[in-house]
């Protein structure tokens, strides 16, 4: 099997490359954003075909699913850090029990997650890896000319989006468990409802469930159905004001203003301060119903 990682043959954020690749502007707006990663299979492999993107560091930037089809294959990167992790809703909103959770078993926290925030100039490595076998190339990115931005101030901006990344990575992490937590309980109850030896089980379980739904609260509000009227209905909350943040960063030129940087204060104050609660819950609720639950178990 032959491989080979071809030649780059746009650099990031060249118009000059653009306009000589097409003549108008509708097709302009058809050629994606980033950087297209090609590379030549004799053959089709029956390994797993990945694209690592590693920085000047040596550190994971991106991992993206390559086509293994015979011949020329092209994968583009949109320049990008990893998205955020999925929030998976394993229960049903709250005071609406009739929107049901889908087929898969979970459904995500809003219409769509926010993608990582973009990478500065600098040259990266691009991996190929098909099973054991590694191919590496440079790709270099560089600034948008038309930006007034130094690189400096672009530096800055990363800095701080991927630290709120983090944090909402950390958010998603406790949402997730709470879920997870939640899900359990509840099919418990349902398994043992109706038989009385079980009812101090079930009246157990409602105290650290009603604990995790008033630490889940801080992170969205628990009526979110998925409907388009969830914005207009309930408040933001630490999860979407995160990620608002985030976007308001990112959108523009010119490094993290000093309000900015104060508001990320504020919210990293706020999720340590869920974090700690939660992890009370894990430690001093949660053992004691688990115990309870053996010795039911044990009895039977």
């Amino acid at each position: 099997m032959l491989i080979f990682l071809l030649p780059d043959r746009l650099t990031a954020s060249s118009p000059k490359l653009l306009s000589q690749a097409c003549q108008s502007f509708s097709a302009l707006e058809r050629i994606p954003h980033g950087a297209p990663l090609n590379y030549y299979l004799k053959s089709a492999p029956k390994d797993e075909v990945k694209l690592i993107i590693l920085d000047d560091k040596g550190q994971t930037v991106r991992t993206l699913k390559g086509t293994k089809q015979p011949g020329i294959n092209r994968v583009r990167w949109d320049l990008s850090y990893e998205q955020t992790k999925q929030v998976m809703l394993r229960t049903n909103p709250l005071e609406y029990p009739h929107v049901e959770v889908a087929s898969e078993g979970w459904q995500p926290l809003g219409r769509r997650r926010p993608s990582g925030p973009r990478v500065a100039p600098g040259t990266y490595t691009v991996k190929l890896t098909i099973g054991e076998q590694e191919f590496t190339k440079n790709l270099i990115v560089k600034k948008d000319p038309p930006s007034a931005r130094s690189e400096q101030s672009i530096r800055a901006q990363l800095k701080l989006l991927l630290e709120i990344r983090n944090n909402i990575n950390s958010v998603v992490d406790i949402i997730n468990q709470i879920e997870l937590i939640r899900k359990q309980i509840c099919d418990l109850k349902a398994l043992l409802k109706g038989d009385a030896n079980t009812k101090p089980v079930i009246t157990t379980g409602e105290e650290p469930d009603k604990k995790l739904m008033d630490v889940q609260d801080n992170f969205f509000d628990l009526r979110l159905t998925g409907g388009i009227q969830d914005t207009l209905r309930w408040p933001d909350k630490l999860y979407t004001r995160l990620m608002k943040l985030a976007g308001y960063i990112g959108q523009s030129d010119f490094p993290p203003t000093t309000e900015q940087l104060e508001v990320h204060e504020i919210f990293k104050e706020k999720l340590e301060t869920y974090q700690s609660q939660f992890n009370e819950l894990l430690d001093k609720y949660l053992p004691g119903f688990n115990n309870l639950l053996r010795r039911r178990i044990s009895t039977t």
